[in-house]
């Protein structure tokens, strides 16, 4: 009569086991964070595209920060008190900029106002021409500033227009006349709050761009937010697939 015997796994089996069992684990880890890095990152450019995209939106109804405490005369606006009535002085809104520093995860916001001119035939004038005019002037004074904070400390790798050029400024100009809005991408100095010398520039206006956002995290990855001619916050959509070598 045999005698039955049971068998038990051997070291070297266990360790295979373990082995095997180990890598599963690991590989389910940095999949799990490789995930979780890539929602963060979608969430960050996602949410600067509608920020771009809201920009649009105020202007086409008509948001105006004035105050007043603040003076508005010929165009450019101060601090002061008693400040002309919202609505009194001659003053117009036109429109808004958003500045974007290279490897700054904060983007700057500010109004634009103009000065309706005199001895002029507004009715014969291009929407271009006559934003021109209207020597629009940025409004630096405390109060009526904004900033973004891009999520999960992304950051703004760079901003290149179609034509190649760099860039770091963003303005949306509604024309008094027809209420169209032109989109300007160029590069300010910062030495003057006068944009009339930029927006006179045709080269400045009309030109997509993409500003290309870089994550945080450590998979490094790029995606550019295209910022379209046109109108309407539809102009601003983002691309996950861009090559960083041609859109950045």
């Amino acid at each position: 009569m045999g005698v039955s015997r049971s068998r038990g796994f051997t070291v070297i089996e266990v360790i295979i086991f373990l082995a095997i069992s180990g890598l599963m684990l690991l590989i389910a880890f940095i999949g799990t964070g490789v995930t979780i890095q890539w929602t963060r990152f979608s969430d960050s450019v996602r949410s600067t595209e509608s920020y771009l995209q809201a920009q649009y939106d105020e202007i086409l109804n008509g948001i105006n920060p004035r105050n007043g405490s603040q003076v508005c005369s010929r165009g450019s606006v101060s601090s002061g008190a008693p400040g002309d009535p919202p609505g009194s002085s001659t003053c117009v809104l036109m429109g808004k900029a958003v500045k974007f520093t290279n490897g700054s995860g904060i983007l700057d916001t500010y109004y634009i106002v103009g000065s309706e001119p005199t001895g002029v035939d507004l009715s014969a004038q291009t929407d271009a021409s006559l934003i021109s005019l209207y020597q629009p002037q940025l409004v630096t004074v405390a109060g009526t500033t904004d900033s973004y904070k891009l999520p999960w400390d992304a950051t703004v790798n760079s901003v290149k227009r179609q034509d190649g050029v760099p860039a770091n400024f963003y303005a949306l100009i509604r024309s008094p006349l027809s209420s169209n809005i032109l989109a300007y991408i160029f590069t300010y100095d910062g030495m003057s709050n006068n944009l009339t010398p930029f927006v006179s520039d045709p080269t400045n206006r009309g030109k997509s761009a993409n500003v290309c956002v870089k994550s945080a995290d450590v998979i490094g990855s790029i995606a550019a937010i295209n910022i379209a001619s046109g109108q309407g916050p539809s102009t601003v959509s983002s691309n996950f697939n861009a090559d960083p070598a041609t859109a950045c």
